[in-house]
C-alpha cells in the first residue's frame, strides 16, 4: 500500500528545492518521514505488518535511497502480504503446538520439521514469491502423520486442526483449511528424512505417505 499523507511532504518538498538542499539530504528526510509513517500504521494495525517494501520501482531498498527532483518525485511503496501473513502464523502455531519429548520427537525434531511451500516448491518466510497463490505448511517427519492421528487428550498431537482453525479465525478473505498431502521427492531438513517416505507396515505397505499440512489459498 502507498504510504498516506505524502501530500503534505510533497509541498515541504518544494519548499525545501527552494532552498537548495540536495536531492540525497531531500531522499533522507523523505524516507524517513515514509519510514515513520508507516511503522506508527502498522504498529496501529491500520496496515499488514508483513509487506514488501519498494523505493523508485527497487524491491527491498531503503526508504532513505529514494531521489527526489522537481519533475520527479519518487515514490515508496508498502505492499502488505495477506497469503505470507496467514502462512507465517499457521507456520508458528504449527511450530509452538507440536509435541516435544523423548523418542523421534526429542530435540525439537519434530518441531523444526515444518516448513513452507509456495505453489508447491519449497520456501521460507524471507523468501515468499509476491504472487503466490497457494501456501503450504507441512511437516515433512516420517512420523508425522502417525502422530496427528493418534488419540491422545493432548491437542499437540491435532496441530494442523489447531493452526487451520486459528488462521481462518484470523484472516478473513482467503482459504484455510487441514489436509493430508503429498510431497515432491526433494531432501529436506538436517534429519535428511526419507521424502516421500514409502510405508513399511501393513496394510498400507508400500504406499507413498501423505502428510499433515495446512493449506492457505486466496479465494
Amino acid at each position: 500500500m502507498p504510504v498516506a499523507g505524502l501530500g503534505d511532504i510533497s509541498r515541504r518538498i518544494n519548499v525545501l528545492l527552494e532552498g537548495k538542499l540536495s536531492p540525497a539530504q531531500l531522499g533522507r528526510l523523505a524516507g524517513n518521514y515514509a519510514k515513520q509513517h508507516h511503522d506508527a500504521m502498522v504498529s496501529s494495525g491500520q496496515a499488514p505488518a508483513i509487506y514488501q517494501r519498494f523505493v523508485n520501482g527497487i524491491p527491498d531498498a531503503p526508504e532513505t535511497s529514494i531521489r527526489i527532483a522537481p519533475d520527479h518525485p519518487g515514490v515508496i511503496l508498502y505492499k502488505g502480504t495477506s497469503l505470507l501473513a496467514a502462512a507465517t502464523y499457521a507456520l508458528q502455531i504449527c511450530r509452538e503446538k507440536s509435541v516435544v519429548g523423548p523418542g523421534p520427537y526429542g530435540a525439537g525434531t519434530y518441531r523444526e520439521s515444518w516448513v513452507l511451500f509456495a505453489d508447491g516448491r519449497p520456501t521460507s518466510i524471507e523468501q515468499f514469491p509476491p504472487a503466490t497463490e497457494q501456501a503450504i505448511v507441512v511437516n515433512f517427519a516420517p512420523y508425522a502423520r502417525r502422530i496427528e492421528e493418534r488419540r491422545s487428550r493432548r491437542p499437540a498431537f491435532q496441530v494442523t486442526q489447531i493452526a487451520s482453525d486459528a488462521t481462518k479465525a484470523r484472516y478473513g478473505g482467503i482459504e484455510v483449511r487441514r489436509q493430508f498431502v503429498t510431497l515432491p521427492g526433494i531432501p529436506m531438513g538436517r534429519a535428511k528424512f526419507q521424502v516421500p517416505y514409502v510405508l513399511q507396515r501393513p496394510p498400507r505397505t508400500g504406499e507413498v505417505m501423505l502428510y499433515p499440512a495446512v493449506v492457505i489459498a486466496i479465494k
